[in-house]
């Protein structure tokens, strides 16, 4: 389909393409920090508020995410600190680097595998408010294996080099 040549230019002119990409950048921060996001052209809706609707499953996915890896990382730690150069400190330094070395996104195909064989877990997106802690769970599995994996060798090493813990 040919497209007229002014029809192509006056959307140009609309949406400020006609000028340099440094105008563009410009004008498009100072819009940022005046809380102007753009228009998304798929929701019909300003950006802000799309944010707006959805800032509350990101900060309740990251924040269970991270309060279950601690809570796994932490135990751990300590254990491989008081067991040091055990073959518990060693599975468990072991598991530590397999899990950071898992692609997320394999990760994340694995829990939606499961998920659709199991059934424990909605497939996508929250299914009800009152299941936010299933759902938040379910998500945030991926993230937490990633945190995880990394943060359970903080507390062995501090303990560990500080002499917090008698090493059996």
């Amino acid at each position: 389909r040919d497209v007229p040549a002014d029809l192509i230019a006056a959307i140009e002119v609309e949406f400020g393409l006609d000028q340099p990409w440094y105008v563009q950048y410009v004008k498009w921060l100072g819009n940022v920090f005046e809380g102007n996001l753009g228009h998304s052209w798929a929701y019909k809706l300003p950006v802000s508020d799309l944010i707006g609707q959805r800032i509350f499953a990101t900060f309740l996915l990251s924040l269970c995410a991270f309060v279950f890896s601690w809570a796994i990382a932490i135990p751990l730690g300590v254990l491989a600190a008081i067991y040091k150069d055990s073959i518990f400190d060693r599975i468990a330094a072991g598991l530590a680097y397999a899990a950071l070395s898992i692609p997320e996104f394999f990760l994340a195909l694995l829990l939606v595998f499961f998920a659709a064989q199991t059934g424990w877990f909605p497939m996508g997106g929250s299914q009800a408010d009152r299941y936010w802690v299933r759902d938040s769970v379910s998500a945030s599995n991926s993230l937490k294996t990633q945190f995880k994996s990394t943060s359970n060798q903080y507390p062995r090493t501090f303990l560990a080099m500080c002499g917090c813990l008698p090493c059996r």
